[in-house]
Parts: structure tokens; C-alpha cells; sequence
């Protein structure tokens, strides 16, 4: 595994509407965990759950996310690992558009027979 470089984001709510507020770069290693293929308002998309390790720090919370560049994970858990202050082990979701051609297979109506006339 190796290290990346993440920006660690906050959210910021003004006027109704949420932006995100960058905090710190921080060194990050990614253990991917799973993968599935969902649906989220009719578009089919990848979710991968990661493990990000780093070094402690009190200002990471679940709620806020890990960027660089196009890669977005959302922080849903951080684990203080031994309870020493030493690590942080954060459980992160990342979501990403489906490439054309894919589908999950709950979305596949077409049954592979051919049309009965």
C-alpha cells in the first residue's frame, strides 16, 4: 500500500446550501475494503468502502470527507487505533458514476431470450 496525499474537507452550510472548507493536507493509506454497483435516483453507480489510515489528529470527524482530485471519500467512522494518539483509522465510502455499458443487475430487464412473435 502507499501513501497519498488527501485534502481533509468540512462541510460549510450558508444560505441553504453545503460547501466544503478545506482543513489540511494529510498523508493517507487506502486498504480498499469491498466494491458493489448501486442505484442512487435512477443512476447506476460504483461504491468502494476504503480503510484510510493516518496519523492522529483531533479535528477528523465522521461527516466530512478526503479529497484529491476527482476522488472523493466520505468519512463515515474514525477510530482512534489502541487509543494512544497515534493513528486514525477511518472508515470511508467513495461513489462514482458507472462507465456506459454497466449496469447493476437489479437494472438489467433484458433477459437474453429472443422476442417470442
Amino acid at each position: 500500500m502507499r501513501r497519498l496525499v488527501f485534502r481533509l474537507e468540512r462541510p460549510h452550510h450558508e444560505g441553504g446550501r453545503q460547501s466544503w472548507v478545506g482543513l489540511a493536507d494529510v498523508w493517507l493509506t487506502l486498504r480498499p475494503l469491498r466494491g458493489r454497483l448501486a442505484l442512487r435516483s435512477g443512476v447506476a453507480e460504483q461504491v468502494a468502502t476504503h480503510e484510510a489510515r493516518l496519523r492522529w489528529r483531533d479535528d477528523v470527524k465522521a461527516g466530512m470527507r478526503f479529497r484529491r482530485r476527482s476522488q472523493v471519500l466520505e468519512i463515515h467512522t474514525v477510530e482512534d487505533v489502541g487509543q494512544r494518539h497515534r493513528r486514525l483509522s477511518c472508515l470511508c465510502e467513495e461513489r462514482r458514476p458507472v462507465e456506459t455499458g454497466l449496469a447493476p443487475p437489479e437494472a438489467d430487464n433484458n433477459t437474453g431470450t429472443p422476442d417470442d412473435d
